[in-house]
C-alpha cells in the first residue's frame, strides 16, 4: 500500500473514532470499517474499494460498508448481496430498500459518459439523452465555481441520474414520495450522486440546471465536512451557489430571501435554524419549505459577509475534527450558532420592506377574467393560421407586470403578424413578473436582429428552463418550421418527437 494511502487511513480512522462512528449497532465495527465509511462519505470510492480489498478479515461492519459502496457507485443490484449476513437494523434495511428501488429505476437506463469532463449520467428514458451536452456544460461550470468559492475538490466521476418522475426519484434516494410531492422536490443529492427528475416532468420545465448546481453544492459540502455540515449550512449555501455558476439574469435580483423570511415571520412559518429537521423536503408544506430555504440562504449570506471566506473554510475544517457544530463555528468565527442567529435576526429587522401598493391582477395571483380560456382559443386559432383572429381572441392583458405566459402568447401573436417592435416591448424583463422558458425563447428570437449577445443569453436561459419546449429547442415560433441551422439539433428533434403542442403542424 502506498505511503500516502497509509497516512490517509490512519488520519481517517482517528477521525472516525472522533466522530463517534463506533456507535453503530453492528458488531465488531473495526477501525478499517471506520476509515472505509469516511472515504465513502467523502466520495473517495476508489480508495474505499482498495481498502475494502486490503482488509484482512470480514465482519458485519465491513459488509455494511461494502453495501454502502455499491450504492454510491451505482451497483444497485449488488447491495442486497453485499449485505448478506448483516443484522438487518434500520440502516441496513433502508440501504437494501434503496438498492432495490435503484435497481428497478435503472434496469433499462442508458449510461452516457464524458471521460474528459469526468462525468457519468444515467437516463431512465432515452429521450432525455438530448440534454446530455447541457448537463456536461452545467456540471463542469458548477464544479469550477465550487472549487473557486468553497475550496471543493472533485473525485471522478461525478454521477448524475435523470429519472422520469417523483416516484422514481423517491425510489432512487429513499425520500418519501409524499414528502417529494408536498414540497415539489425535483432533485436529491444522496448516495454519492445527484438524482433529478427530467425537465419534461413539469409543464414548461423548471430551472433544472440551477437545480443541478444546487445539488452539486450538497455533494461538495458533504465531501468537505465528511457529511457533518448541519442542514442550515447545506441548504443555505446550496441556495446561494445555485445561480453563481452562470451569468446573472435580470430576475435573480428580484428573489430577495430577506423579504420572503420577513413575510414568513408574519405568517409564523419561520423556524429556528437548529429546528429545521433532517431535510427541508420533509417540511409540512411547500410554503414553509420556501420560507425555510429563504431563511438559510439569508443567514449564510449574512454569516459570510460578517466573517470571510477564510473563516468559512476554517469552519469546514473544524467540522471534520470537533464534536459539535457550535464548537466548530465558535473556533472559526468567534461565536456559536445561537449568537449568530440572534445577530442575523436583528439585522433582518432593519432590512426595509418595499412600499405596499395595490396589486395588479397578475401580482395578486388573479389572472384577467377568462384569460385561460382566451389563451386556449389563441393557440387553436394560431394553429389554424388565423393570426389576426388569434390576437383578437387573446385581447388586452391588463397592465404590467404581466403574467409571463400571457405576455409570451401576445408577443408571439404580434410577432406572427409582423408587429415585431410591439412584440419586443413584451420581451423586456421589467414588464413581466418572472422568467419562463417560452418567454426567454421569444426574447431570443426577437433579439437576434437587434443584439446577438442578448439573443445568445436568452437562448441559453430558454433551454435551462424548458429544454424540450419547441420554442426553446427549435428556436422558432410554434406552428412554423424551425430554421435550417440549429444550435441544438438533437434537442429540437427530441422536442418534435414528443409532439406536445404548441409545436409545428
Amino acid at each position: 500500500m502506498r505511503k500516502w494511502f497509509k497516512k490517509l487511513t490512519i488520519s481517517l480512522s482517528a477521525l472516525g473514532i472522533a466522530l463517534g462512528l463506533r456507535g453503530t449497532s453492528h458488531a465488531e465495527f473495526a477501525p478499517d470499517a471506520l476509515v472505509i465509511r469516511a472515504l465513502i462519505t467523502r466520495h473517495d470510492t476508489s480508495e474505499a474499494l482498495k481498502l475494502l480489498t486490503f482488509s484482512s478479515r470480514r465482519s458485519p461492519a465491513l459488509a455494511l460498508e461494502e453495501a454502502r459502496l455499491r450504492l454510491y457507485t451505482g451497483d444497485c443490484d449488488g447491495v442486497a448481496a453485499a449485505a448478506t449476513g448483516i443484522v438487518h437494523d434500520d440502516e441496513a434495511e433502508h440501504m437494501i430498500e434503496v438498492g432495490e428501488g435503484c435497481a428497478r429505476v435503472t434496469a433499462a437506463a442508458t449510461l452516457r459518459v464524458d471521460e474528459g469532463a469526468g462525468l457519468e449520467v444515467q437516463f431512465q428514458e432515452e429521450i432525455d439523452q438530448a440534454t446530455f451536452p447541457l448537463i456536461v456544460d452545467a456540471v463542469v461550470r458548477a464544479r469550477q465555481m465550487l472549487e473557486r468559492e468553497l475550496g471543493a475538490d472533485w473525485p471522478r466521476p461525478t454521477r448524475i441520474v435523470v429519472v422520469r418522475d417523483q416516484l422514481s426519484l423517491s425510489a432512487m434516494t429513499g425520500l418519501p414520495y409524499q414528502a417529494a410531492k408536498t414540497t415539489g422536490t425535483a432533485a436529491v443529492a444522496k448516495w454519492g450522486k445527484v438524482t433529478m427528475i427530467s425537465p419534461r416532468a413539469m409543464s414548461s420545465g423548471f430551472e433544472w440546471r440551477d437545480t443541478l448546481a444546487h445539488e452539486l453544492t450538497h455533494l461538495a459540502l458533504t465531501r468537505l465536512t465528511i457529511d457533518r455540515a448541519p442542514l442550515w449550512l447545506q441548504e443555505g449555501f446550496a441556495k446561494r451557489q445555485q445561480i453563481r455558476w452562470r451569468e446573472a439574469n435580470p430576475f435573480d435580483a428580484r428573489l430577495s430571501p430577506e423579504l420572503t423570511v420577513k413575510n414568513g415571520i408574519v405568517k409564523k412559518l419561520d423556524l429556528p435554524l437548529d429546528k429545521l429537521g433532517n431535510s427541508l423536503a420533509t417540511l409540512p408544506s411547500a410554503a414553509q419549505a420556501a420560507v425555510a430555504y429563504a431563511e438559510v440562504e439569508s443567514f449564510c449570506g449574512y454569516l459570510l459577509r460578517e466573517t470571510s471566506n477564510v473563516a468559512l473554510r476554517a469552519f469546514f475544517t473544524e467540522l471534520n475534527t470537533v464534536k459539535t457544530v457550535d464548537e466548530a463555528l465558535k473556533k472559526a468565527t468567534g461565536a456559536e450558532l445561537g449568537e449568530w442567529e440572534k445577530r442575523w435576526r436583528a439585522w433582518l429587522a432593519t432590512v426595509p420592506s418595499p412600499p405596499v401598493k395595490a396589486p395588479s391582477a397578475t401580482q395578486s395571483g388573479k389572472r384577467p377574467r377568462r384569460l385561460n380560456e382566451r389563451e386556449r382559443l389563441f393557440e387553436l386559432l394560431e394553429r389554424s393560421g388565423e393570426k389576426e383572429a388569434a390576437l383578437i381572441a387573446l385581447g388586452d392583458l391588463g397592465h404590467a407586470p404581466f403574467d409571463a405566459r400571457a405576455a409570451t402568447l401576445r408577443g408571439r401573436g404580434l410577432e406572427a403578424v409582423g408587429r415585431v417592435d410591439d412584440a419586443w416591448a413584451l420581451a423586456q424583463p421589467e414588464v413581466v413578473t418572472g422568467g419562463y422558458g417560452p418567454w426567454w425563447a421569444l426574447r431570443q428570437r426577437l433579439a437576434a436582429s437587434r443584439d446577438v449577445s442578448v439573443s445568445s443569453v436568452a437562448a441559453e436561459l430558454a433551454v435551462s428552463e424548458d429544454p424540450f419546449g419547441f420554442e426553446a429547442a427549435c428556436q422558432a415560433r410554434p406552428f412554423v418550421s424551425p430554421p435550417e441551422e440549429l444550435l441544438r439539433p438533437a434537442l429540437c428533434a427530441a422536442s418534435r418527437s414528443l409532439n406536445v403542442p404548441p409545436s409545428e403542424p
